[in-house]
């Protein structure tokens, strides 16, 4: 996060066998009901509804939206990559395994990913987690 910033960001570094590292970064942020929001970019994000099972967080999403001007435009089903469905499990205080899938109301699986993950000293301020996927990768 930032200082005096209510928001959570998240800055990932995707290091690959023999690929430049990629960088994406987010924020999530709590609107005015109380619902989790997820920003990727251009006012682009996706309502998250979460919740615990046996220790392991999950993450579904509940609509795309565009975000202009303060207003949440939704965004038809069909119009975005699909239904995200995350699971964020911890191995240790310092590592923990992700499973990501998107499924498209037409098209079907469009995204898969797993990956564990784990920190790593940043060589900056180290406000910022820099984490390197290290095993099983599926696009």
């Amino acid at each position: 996060s930032k200082p005096n910033c209510p928001f959570i960001f998240k800055q990932r570094i995707y290091r690959l066998h023999s690929r430049k590292p990629i960088q994406f970064t987010s924020y999530m942020r709590e609107s005015e009901k109380g619902e989790v929001l997820e920003y990727v970019g251009m006012g682009l994000g996706m309502k998250l509804l979460l919740h615990v099972k046996q220790g392991n967080l999950y993450f579904t999403s509940d609509g795309y939206f565009w975000d202009i001007l303060g207003f949440r435009i939704p965004l038809p089903g069909i119009f975005t990559p699909g239904k995200t469905y995350l699971c964020h499990q911890n191995d240790s205080p310092s590592q923990f395994n992700i499973r990501i899938e998107i499924v498209h109301c037409l098209f079907g699986t469009t995204f898969t990913q797993v990956g564990v993950f784990h920190e790593i000293q940043p060589e900056y301020n180290g406000l910022q987690a820099d984490l390197s996927l290290t095993e099983d990768r599926k696009v």
